[in-house]
């Protein structure tokens, strides 16, 4: 009662002697002295810097890990929190994100079908799926013409900037006229705060910093796991050429 088990996500921080971690929950925040055998295995086979999920109990001095030890190597909290969104509707935060992990861990140990999957990298840029979307009014097309080129179908409009439509970056915005919707949507960090950075100066109100991203390790395991095809472009698909292929898939 006193000290209630508890799973993790978490990293290590420090390894103050053999089989013993200095590990962060990802989630929380705390730093928890943590003994684990298994998970000295772990760093041996590669996973010293990997994000772990699993589960601790407290022997009165300090944290021990008991059964599965999970550990990903390009999965970060970020990519577990829009997983965790797909797999529980009820997850909008912190709170009710630890409270699925208590309901139903299990959907969290299969995600061990993609824990060898790389970071993907274009040179210098990592490569992951950042999106934000909001409602707004009173967007000025011809205004955005002096720093985009803009497209339109459908009801929806484009806006792109040369330097950052090509690889690795494909950032895009799109502003749905009926719904009063501005979609933002790049590959890699630097393009899409280029994009964002661009719409502010034409006086748009919106923030330089995405309100998700996830790595593209995380959606192709998540595929396989749930089974359909997670979307994070709705809009791009309006504006492909024949036979062109669709990035954000």
């Amino acid at each position: 009662m006193a000290h209630p088990w508890r799973y993790v996500f978490a990293t290590i921080v420090d390894r103050p002697e053999d089989e013993f971690f200095v590990m962060r929950d990802e989630i929380l925040g705390d730093e928890l002295l943590v003994y684990s055998p298994g998970i000295e295995s772990n760093c041996k086979d590669g996973y010293e810097h990997s994000l772990y999920f699993l589960l601790l109990g407290n022997n009165g001095e300090c944290w021990q890990s008991y059964g599965l030890i999970a550990p990903f190597l390009s999965f970060d909290i970020d990519d577990i929190y829009v997983y965790a969104t797909e797999v529980f509707p009820e997850v909008e935060d912190d709170e009710t994100f630890v409270r699925s992990v208590y309901k139903n861990p299990f959907p969290y140990f299969m995600l061990l079908y993609g824990q060898k999957h790389p970071i993907v990298m274009s040179g210098k840029s990592v490569l992951r799926h950042y999106a934000a979307e909001q409602e707004i009014t009173g967007v000025d097309i011809d205004k955005l013409k002096e720093y985009f080129n803009v497209q339109w179908n459908k009801g929806v409009f484009q806006f792109v900037l040369d330097e950052w439509r090509n690889p690795p970056h494909y950032a895009f915005s799109y502003f749905i006229e009926k719904e009063k919707i501005l979609y933002r949507y790049a590959m890699t960090q630097e393009g899409f705060r280029a994009m964002s950075l661009k719409l502010i100066e034409t006086g748009l109100p919106v923030d330089e910093v995405e309100d998700y991203s996830v790595g593209l390790s995380l959606v192709v395991t998540m595929d396989h796991i749930l089974k359909r095809k997670f979307l994070i472009n709705p809009y791009e698909k309006y504006f492909l050429e024949p036979n062109e292929p669709n990035y954000s898939d």
